[in-house]
């Protein structure tokens, strides 16, 4: 399965983001390929971004992700591990909604309450990888 960045994102960029971004804020985001982050070339994402006035600033490839969406997301991989392979593309793509659709807010909660022990363990790691 091949995405592509600049046409999902863009999109989602445009119809989700934009329309209750405050300009005050700043997107913080990893160096993965759909967030057009990635090299200096000004691609349709970063074109995106300027267009709808969202600042935006990447994390260092090597910089400990501390999102707690992380968690969320390693909860909807194991789900869908448990589910077995699963060969096509759609029935993939409705299985990851699926399971997206059966996260809890209890779940959110969770992996928000883990911020401060995240935290304290980078600090004690001196900035190195969390086990989280």
């Amino acid at each position: 399965m091949s995405l592509q960045p600049s046409v999902g994102t863009s999109r989602i960029l445009e119809e989700v983001v934009a329309p209750e971004w405050d300009e005050n804020l700043i997107l913080i985001e990893d160096n993965d390929g759909p967030h057009g982050t990635k090299g200096a070339a000004d691609n349709k994402v970063k074109q995106a971004k300027t267009k709808l006035n969202i600042k935006w600033q990447a994390q260092p490839s090597n910089s400990p992700d501390l999102n707690p969406i992380e968690t969320i997301w390693r909860i909807i991989k194991q789900r869908l591990k448990n589910r077995g392979v699963i060969f096509q593309t759609e029935a993939l793509k409705a299985a990851i909604q699926e399971e997206w659709d059966k996260i809890t807010i209890e779940e959110i909660n969770n992996a928000i309450s883990t911020m401060p022990d995240r935290v304290t363990c980078l600090q004690e790691r001196f900035g190195k990888a969390i086990p989280y």
